[in-house]
């Protein structure tokens, strides 16, 4: 099911055969909750939209439907809120837009379609004392305790929208200095120096290059595929590579120069294997017919690091982990390249 699904949360996604219309109909009842799950409602409901083919229960078309117009009301409310901040750091703090509200300007362009848990920001170290008095004067509070908060800060407000009645969900607000995980930490000295502006109601925001912003999102997918592993951080990466916007030349000298080669590897490898190897536009030296490519990689992933030796038991992965791990195991004991997955 769910590759079938990720095919159509893409942003060309091929047209729908007759066995995948039985498949979705037949279906439909576990399709919500993986949908809702994942949170890819939207997605799934605009490609929906596209095909004249495809026909559900009026009941599970109306849930789709609403779940995109409530991504709608509280995405509206939280560029309201970026409209408020930039208004009131601009131009005395220099700050960064990170994921899903970048995304949803430059990448989805649609305010229905990319559902937002909060919007992230990264300032200067220096510049958070100052950043925090300002939020603050804009009605924000800090949650939880901030010394247990080393590299971020997380900041809550309940908030009125001039197109909508007030909301009952808190929004929030990230404040990081520092891009650091359990697994990965982002030299974040290399962004400052490049990055691109663009434009949000008439004035300038701060975003990564492309390059940066593919590894940036990759890194924090894979730092948070155990406890939550959402498939729209992956669809995220899938637009990028097939609106063409990843420049792989820049990416994988950008994650040599961030020591993350290896874990690019594994993510476009993972991204590949989720869509089985036949919707995404990767260039195929970067998944196939290269055994040293994987073994640099994978020999890492399996002997050498904390994720395995330390934090992390065999039973913690998902089987499909668990099956990708094996056959690559496979492959490098046999030395040969891999030709086409090992479950086929």
């Amino acid at each position: 099911m769910r590759a079938a699904i990720l095919k159509f949360c893409l942003p060309d996604s091929p047209e729908i055969s007759e066995e995948e219309i039985r498949f979705f109909q037949e279906s439909a009842a576990d399709l919500l909750p993986f949908l809702k799950k994942h949170r890819l409602q939207a997605l799934f409901r605009q490609n929906l939209l596209k095909s004249k083919k495809m026909v559900f229960p009026e009941k599970i078309v109306s849930e789709l439907d609403e779940q995109v117009q409530s991504t709608l009301r509280f995405n509206t409310v939280y560029f309201e809120i970026l409209s408020e901040i930039n208004d009131k750091l601009s131009p005395k703090i220099e700050f960064f837009l990170l994921k899903g509200g970048d995304l949803i300007l430059r990448l989805y362009q649609n305010k229905g379609l990319r559902p937002l848990d909060d919007l992230d920001f990264l300032i200067h170290p220096e510049n958070l004392k100052e950043t925090e008095a300002l939020l603050l004067e804009l009605g924000f509070s800090e949650t939880g305790d901030p010394e247990e908060r080393r590299h971020h800060r997380i900041l809550r407000r309940r908030a009125y929208s001039r197109f909508y009645k007030p909301l009952n969900s808190p929004f929030f607000i990230e404040i990081h200095w520092d891009l650091r995980w359990m697994f990965y930490h982002y030299n974040t000295l290399d962004l400052w120096k490049n990055s691109q502006e663009i434009l949000f109601n008439k004035k300038p925001v701060k975003v990564f290059e492309y390059e940066d912003l593919f590894l940036y999102l990759g890194v924090h997918w894979m730092n948070h595929w155990r406890d939550k592993d959402r498939l729209i951080w992956a669809c995220d990466l899938a637009w990028l590579i097939n609106l063409g916007l990843v420049p792989w030349e820049k990416l994988w000298g950008k994650a040599a120069r961030q020591n993350l080669a290896p874990t690019l590897e594994i993510i476009l490898y993972r991204l590949s294997f989720l869509w089985n190897f036949q919707f995404l536009k990767i260039p195929k030296e970067f998944i196939h017919g290269n055994t040293t490519l994987f073994q640099r990689g994978f020999r890492k992933l399996l002997t050498n690091s904390p994720w395995i030796s330390s934090f992390l038991s065999w039973n913690a992965f998902p089987p499909e982990w668990k099956e990708l791990f094996r056959g690559v195991k496979r492959t490098m004991k046999r030395g040969e390249s891999i030709k086409t997955p090992w479950w086929t």
